[in-house]
């Protein structure tokens, strides 16, 4: 029995947004794609409730799903669209004028999927992320040195729950 034990490269991982809010009408229809270099798959855990009987504790899930942020590192492209588009969305979710708190009811966060393909291009795995907005858009490192050529950023998103497919 021979058992793949096949690598992924770097180009493997893409997070893939099919609908994007912005201020923009034609932008609207567009499919935005995020190259991803680097992530975790985020931690899913259950709240626990603890329970005393007769004089002893004893531990239960008190129903409550929590999911960890997602952190994605991915490749700046050569014009900065990819880095400027997350630039436009945070501050379309907090642009000082309206109040904070509504981004579900001005349709600023949607669904998302991370795709994990293998070194033959088939997707391999797929996770669904719902409700998913940026929260945290980093630096970007302008540096020119012997082997580093790419412009890589990285990008903190919150969201209600995921699915694997």
């Amino acid at each position: 029995m021979t058992i793949n034990l096949n690598k992924n490269n770097a180009t493997n991982f893409q997070l893939v947004f099919p609908l994007l809010p912005t201020n923009i009408l034609y932008e609207k229809s567009k499919e935005f794609t995020l190259n991803v270099y680097g992530s975790v798959v985020p931690s899913v855990s259950l709240e626990q409730q603890v329970k005393e009987w007769q004089g002893s504790k004893s531990f239960t899930d008190s129903g409550e799903l929590n999911f960890g942020q997602l952190m994605v590192d991915f490749v700046v492209d050569s014009i900065f669209s990819n880095w400027k588009t997350l630039f436009d969305w945070i501050n379309l979710i907090h642009n000082n004028y309206d109040s904070p708190g509504y981004m579900q009811e001005k349709g600023l966060s949607i669904d998302a999927s991370l795709l994990i393909y293998s070194n033959f291009r088939q997707k391999v795995l797929s996770l669904h992320f719902e409700n998913i907005w940026p929260l945290e858009l980093n630096e970007v490192t302008f540096n020119k040195r012997d082997g580093q050529e790419d412009l890589v950023s990285n990008v903190v998103f919150v969201y209600d729950s995921y699915k694997v497919v």
